[in-house]
């Protein structure tokens, strides 16, 4: 075919497919979700769209971070193979093109995420080529950005990119132009204004004004915490938002409550528009509360017409969100996605590994200076094997277990002795170019 007859032919192939909505309401717990059996009514429109939904009792993560877990999301490959999991860290080299919105795009998707500067940022990740709009700004309007990473190497070409936009922001504050925003501040005191119901009323214009099938991530701030402020208090009632000490359960469950009438407003719009059955609409998590790893999360998929609704008890990933979609799209798993569908009954039970940073931080970053070797920015590794936890502490060499507050016994893995879940992990590193040798021998000594 001509290259206009192969431009011709994906636009006829994506006019079939369905808008994508991915939604990631941030540090959500499933158990603390009315659908996944709370005992308060958190989540009544979930509850009621899980009927003609897929719903996954045991999902987890595989950082505890947002900008590791979303970039697991995009990328379906772990943070030890791609090497993000805490800003600055960014995709490099032929990472930086292997994502799910990259994919999208090439069959003419229009991709845009609603998420947070600096920390939630597809374009500070630097994930290349994959989204038309990232919080308000367009890669494609941004000329030099598009030269230079045409010339350069991805992570010097970042570094130009990158160093422009704070010199840009910081001259635009002393001249008064607009105010600069300290991101980490944003994250870390729990800021009463929150602007997440905008990321729902711009997709929903999205979808009013494209001809185009849209894949949109809007990642909610709402649920993040310390502390919060939903515009109704419910099981809050009567406590003073200002005195609220930090993870009150009681504003933290107000914050799931307005996610969830969030959500229900979008897919009211939805219905009046007659594009329910037109949309994939996901509902998933970066990660528990606190930043844990061993925490239930959902992972809740409303396809057109019901298709695939039901329950899956096995434990799943946030790796698996990519191939799901291609999945339902059609569109073959390139060999780079470690994840599985969730839709396809051959797929096979995945150990669940994920990465937590060590918190050395300065400025909202990690702290390079305090980073060492072998295992630099990573601090420990998890693996999830039924209702079995294990954590290697990878600046002590030391390893231990927990049980998990796990749904139901069906479980399809077989039960495996500790040292060889232990053995699996620093394979995994292994795998991804990390010198294990002092670990493997601390821990197989027994001298941890």
């Amino acid at each position: 075919l001509s290259s206009n007859d192969n431009l011709l032919e994906i636009e006829e192939k994506a006019i079939e497919k369905p808008h994508i909505i991915l939604i990631t309401p941030d540090g959500v717990n499933a158990s603390n979700m009315s659908i996944y059996g709370y005992e308060r009514e958190t989540t009544p429109f979930l509850k009621k769209l899980s009927i003609n939904a897929l719903v996954a009792e045991n999902a987890f993560t595989n950082s505890a971070n947002s900008a590791g877990s979303i970039t697991s999301i995009f990328t379906s490959k772990y943070p030890t193979d791609v090497g993000v999991i805490y800003p600055p860290d960014i995709l490099r080299g032929e990472d930086a093109y292997e994502h799910l919105p990259g994919i999208l795009k090439s069959l003419g998707y229009y991709t845009v995420q609603f998420g947070q500067d600096h920390f939630v940022d597809a374009y500070q990740i630097n994930i290349l080529n994959g989204f038309d709009e990232v919080n308000g700004r367009t890669e494609g309007k941004d000329k030099f950005h598009i030269q230079i990473k045409n010339y350069l190497p991805t992570n010097l070409s970042f570094f130009i990119y990158e160093a422009s936009n704070r010199i840009i922001d910081r001259l635009s504050h002393v001249f008064f132009i607009r105010e600069m925003e300290n991101t980490f501040a944003q994250v870390t005191t729990s800021p009463e204004t929150i602007e997440d119901i905008e990321k729902i009323e711009k997709t929903i214009d999205l979808l009013h004004q494209t001809e185009q099938p849209l894949f949109v991530h809007i990642h909610w701030m709402g649920t993040h915490g310390a502390r919060f402020f939903p515009s109704e208090q419910v099981f809050s009632k009567g406590k003073n938002p200002e005195n609220q000490l930090d993870w009150d359960d009681d504003f933290y469950d107000d914050s799931i409550l307005e996610f969830d009438s969030a959500v229900s407003y979008l897919y009211s719009m939805l219905e009046e528009k007659k594009l329910e059955e037109k949309v994939i609409l996901f509902i998933g998590s970066d990660h528990g509360q606190l930043y844990r790893t061993n925490l239930r999360i959902p992972l809740i998929i409303k396809f057109p017409h019901g298709d695939y609704k039901g329950i899956i008890s096995e434990n799943v990933q946030n790796i698996d969100v990519a191939p799901t979609i291609l999945d339902y799209i059609d569109i073959n798993q390139p060999d780079w996605m470690v994840g599985n569908s969730l839709i396809d009954e051959n797929s096979k039970t995945l150990p669940i590994i994920s990465l937590d940073v060590v918190y050395k931080l300065k400025n909202g970053s990690i702290d390079y200076a305090s980073i060492e070797p072998p295992f630099y920015q990573f601090g420990y590794i998890h693996t999830i094997i039924c209702d079995d936890y294990y954590t290697i502490d990878l600046s002590k060499y030391s390893w231990g277990k927990i049980k998990i507050d796990r749904v139901g016994d069906n479980c399809s893995t077989s039960k495996m002795d500790d040292l060889d879940v232990i053995s699996i992990m620093i394979d995994h590193l292994d795998a991804y170019g990390f010198d294990t040798t002092a670990l493997r021998k601390t821990i197989f000594s027994g001298d941890q």
